[in-house]
C-alpha cells in the first residue's frame, strides 16, 4: 500500500502493483481525479525530493506540492 497526499487533509491509500514509480502514479487518471492535482506538481517521500522515475515500495508516502510559479 502507497499513500498520496495533496493539499491538507486530501489523501488516497492504493495498493501498488509490481514495479511502479512515482511517474504511475503522477499519470494514474484515477488518482489525480480523487486529490485534484494537474502536472504543475514537485514529488516528496519522507520530506525528499523524489523525481519521476523513483520506484515505490509499500508503505510509501508520497507528498505532492504544487510548484511555485517563477517568472521568466
Amino acid at each position: 500500500m502507497i499513500t498520496v497526499k495533496f493539499g491538507a487533509g486530501n489523501s488516497i491509500t492504493r495498493d501498488i502493483n509490481g514495479y511502479e514509480t512515482v511517474e504511475d502514479v503522477l499519470n494514474d487518471q484515477n488518482v489525480q481525479g480523487i486529490l485534484g492535482f494537474g502536472d504543475n506538481v514537485d514529488t516528496y517521500i519522507g520530506g525528499v525530493p523524489a523525481p519521476a522515475r523513483t520506484a515505490l515500495t509499500d508503505g510509501d508516502v508520497i507528498t505532492l506540492v504544487t510548484k511555485a510559479n517563477t517568472k521568466a
